[in-house]
C-alpha cells in the first residue's frame, strides 16, 4: 500500500512526541501562546495537544501530552533550530522536565 506519507519505502513526515509535566503553569504562558506560529513557519501542526488532568493519573509525571506533525525531518530539525524557537529558550522558557 502506497499513500502520501511514504517515498521509496520510507516515511516522508516527521513528529515530534513530548510528554511533558510543567511545575510553573504561569510561566508557560508565553511559550504556549506563541510556540503555535514558530510550528506553523516551518510547515507543522499539532496533532495532540492536550493538558486535561482529568485524562492522566494523579501520579502520572507528565501529565501533557504533544504530537507535532511536520512534512519531513529536515522541517521539524529547521523548527527546532530556528531563531524563533530558539528566543524562548533564551528567555528561560524552557519546559521543565520534559522528555
Amino acid at each position: 500500500m502506497r499513500d502520501g506519507n511514504y517515498e521509496g519505502g520510507l516515511m516522508t513526515k516527521a513528529y515530534l512526541v513530548g510528554m511533558v509535566k510543567v511545575t510553573n503553569m504561569e510561566g508557560m504562558a508565553p511559550y504556549m501562546a506563541a510556540v503555535e506560529d514558530t510550528v506553523t513557519e516551518h510547515g507543522g501542526k499539532f496533532l495532540v495537544r492536550h493538558m486535561d488532568e482529568k485524562l492522566h493519573s494523579e501520579d502520572d509525571p507528565n501529565p501533557i501530552t504533544v504530537v507535532i506533525e511536520f512534512p519531513d525531518a529536515d522541517a521539524a530539525m529547521a523548527w527546532k533550530h530556528s531563531d524563533n524557537y530558539k528566543l524562548f529558550c533564551r528567555h528561560g522558557l524552557r519546559i521543565p522536565k520534559a522528555r
